[in-house]
């Protein structure tokens, strides 16, 4: 019985390191090359504006994984360092590609990984040669004080091109902003998605095929509004504190077992402070939002605190609507609003379908979202408008749950109201702006999911103006 209890005890154990230490499966798929070698990378940094190259800033560079032939198969592999990263480079949207090369990068930080670093000369170019074939993480490790920096990108060596060839010379070029006179910004202007080409392939190259190929890398582009909590915290550190804690119990006589069972205590307290953190800031939100519009329906019955948009806002509105081609351009400040302490009160989103009824701010940022919902972009005049909100239960917490058809309205504070129809629920990564922004959808909402990594979008049309 005694030793039947000590291997239940080492197999919990054992559950328990699997779930924090799981080994990912790397991303590699059969290919056809014959010839060994190796490549070279070519960083070219600049600016966005200018097209000036940026000398004397260093980017480094990781090999994680390493197209290696296992029984006549080349396939990828990782690299040693980054076996236990706990990251999949496997069928990643180019979103999630990006967040994995941050992921890494943390990794890369955590782990003290050395890499071998460049610095930019005059033209803003460093090179790296002799790279052995496969996966590399490139990172802007030192920049100049006066230039917005990038995050970390992933890139394959070599690559193909558009035309399907093998490249073995590449070329990125990120992209990235000098900073304004007087310090630093707060919200810079979205950077291009940088260029990547290559150099000119010798006479006869070899005919390998290399897969998968990365996406265009380049620094991630500006990133949607962060509208939640990572609520799967909560339960996953309940069940680690509990099966730590039925580990240490089942090798209590041992040293290791006081040490397991301590352990499960501590991850559990680590659960109750999260959980009442999460309890508080959302219960912190409710209240506001309901403050807010006590105060909103107050100012609507007196009727004089509505702020009308001057004539320059209205003939830009105008001008917008007949040569705007892109929706993010959308003149967004001809809407009348109230102005509630800090805050500019757009009008009242109503869905009957999970029962809520919320004051929109005018502007979107980090402080208003805690508030209330947020218009992020657009003119509910001109039928084009997105609208986030955290996931709270009493926000945009359960628009999940909505099915085509379901009705959505949306009422200005001069009383005017724009009835709309949901027409589709859909799910998009963190970074996919432009997707967010496009498409003939006259109103959309979003907020994060239940991990806080995507966001739930729900697409609706125009029914009726009241």
């Amino acid at each position: 019985m005694r030793e039947w209890k000590r291997r239940l005890g080492m197999l919990l154990f054992a559950v328990c390191l699997g779930g924090y230490f799981t080994l990912p499966v790397s991303a590699a798929e059969e290919i056809d090359i014959a010839q060994n070698g190796t490549g070279t990378l070519t960083v070219l940094f600049e600016t966005s504006d200018e097209e000036m190259g940026i000398q004397d800033a260093e980017f480094t560079i990781y090999r994680v994984e390493e197209l290696v032939e296992v029984n006549g198969v080349q396939q990828l592999e990782w690299n040693p360092e980054f076996e236990d990263c706990g990251i999949s480079l496997e069928n990643l949207t180019a979103s999630q590609m990006n967040q994995a090369a941050i992921d890494l990068n943390d990794y890369v930080e955590g782990s003290r990984i050395i890499g071998v670093a460049q610095s930019t000369d005059e033209s803003g170019s460093a090179a790296f040669t002799h790279l052995t074939f496969g996966t590399y993480l490139v990172a802007l490790s030192d920049i100049p004080e006066d230039y917005l920096t990038i995050d970390p990108f992933l890139i394959s060596v070599p690559m193909k091109d558009v035309d399907g060839k093998i490249l073995y010379d590449v070329v990125t070029m990120p992209k990235t902003e000098r900073l304004p006179q007087g310090g630093l910004v707060t919200s810079p202007t979205p950077l291009p998605t940088p260029e990547t080409t290559v150099a000119p392939m010798p006479e006869e190259p070899a005919e390998p095929t290399l897969a998968p190929v990365l996406p265009t890398p380049g620094p991630v582009g500006p990133k949607l509004p962060q509208t939640g909590q990572a609520r799967w915290l909560v339960p996953v550190l309940l069940g680690f504190s509990l099966l730590v804690f039925v580990a240490g119990w089942m090798m209590l006589r041992r040293k290791a077992g006081k040490y397991l069972m301590g352990s499960g205590v501590m991850l559990f307290v680590v659960m109750l402070v999260v959980a009442g953190y999460q309890n508080y800031t959302e219960q912190a939100s409710e209240n506001a939002v309901e403050d807010m519009r006590i105060v909103y329906e107050e100012a609507m019955q007196r009727g004089d605190m509505i702020i009308r948009p001057s004539e320059q806002a209205v003939e830009g509105k105008e001008e917008a609507e007949v040569n705007v081609e892109n929706k993010m351009e959308v003149v967004v400040d001809a809407m009348p609003y109230i102005q509630i302490e800090d805050e500019a009160c757009i009008g009242v989103i109503s869905i009957p379908a999970i029962d809520i009824s919320l004051p929109v701010n005018k502007d979107c940022s980090v402080d208003s979202l805690k508030k209330m919902p947020c218009r992020y972009v657009g003119d509910v005049q001109q039928s084009f408008m997105v609208i986030a909100a955290h996931n709270y239960d009493k926000h945009f917490g359960n628009i999940s749950l909505l099915a085509a058809g379901d009705e959505v309205k949306f009422t200005d504070v001069e009383g005017q109201e724009y009835c709309f129809e949901v027409k589709e629920v859909e799910i998009l990564g963190a970074y996919d702006v432009e997707e967010m922004v496009t498409g003939d959808w006259d109103l959309t909402l979003f907020t994060c999911t239940y991990g806080g990594q995507n966001r739930v979008t729900v697409r609706c049309c125009f029914k009726e103006s009241l």
